[in-house]
């Protein structure tokens, strides 16, 4: 029950990371739209491994090893904040 309110949170912070992100950048850095589908598939997957291979750095473990905990949420953070972006953003409208 702990991890689910984990991933709960992570949504929600996600999704205001996500909503601050388009306040700073207003339109797509990517024009194309493939390269955005990539961005949204493959960017949060990239995200996570990041994070764990730095958690994994941080507790001085000699081999990179992928907590699944920590991999999910690291992923559910980083799909929200992209998902949220590829919603709202538009390039012809305003988001707001």
């Amino acid at each position: 029950m702990e991890s689910f309110f984990s991933v709960i949170g992570y949504i929600i912070f996600g999704s205001i990371v996500g909503y601050v992100s388009m306040l700073v950048f207003p339109k797509f850095l990517l024009k194309n739209h493939s390269l955005q589908m990539a961005n949204l598939v493959f960017i949060p997957i990239i995200s996570a491994l990041i994070i764990c291979f730095v958690s994994n750095w941080r507790k001085k473990l000699p081999l990179f090893k992928i907590e699944f905990e920590i991999f999910i949420s690291a992923y559910v953070f980083a799909f929200t904040v992209s998902f949220i972006r590829y919603c709202f953003l538009d390039i012809t409208k305003p988001f707001w």
